[in-house]
């Protein structure tokens, strides 16, 4: 009969990384981004706290989603749908809403 040897796969296993540990980054506050908010009527301050609250509170369950991934008229019923799991206020999520809608207006 044979033997199979569990540690060794057992170990390979707990050393691979979880999910959450994946960085990915978002673009980075620029000036497009700054202007697209603009446009929209929203200052770089809430474009700032979007991107915080994006890349911190999004990654605590999954990787982060690519902006351009989904329709622009999608990301407020997603952002609305995860609020409640990451508990983001109103006020968060209309921020990370902002900021996604600014990043897919760069050229």
């Amino acid at each position: 009969m044979k033997t199979f040897c569990f540690i060794p796969v057992a170990l390979f296993i707990l050393s691979m990384p979880g999910c959450q540990s994946i960085l990915v980054s978002p673009a980075p506050m620029n000036a497009e981004v700054i202007r697209a908010g603009a446009v929209r009527r929203v200052d770089e301050p809430t474009l700032r706290e979007g991107r915080r609250l994006f890349v911190s509170r999004c990654i605590q369950c999954h990787t982060l989603p690519v902006a351009w991934y989904y329709n622009k008229s999608d990301w407020p019923g997603i952002v609305h749908g995860m609020a409640g799991r990451s508990s983001l206020k109103p006020a968060e999520e209309k921020a990370i809403v902002a900021y996604i809608r600014a990043l897919r207006a760069q050229p």
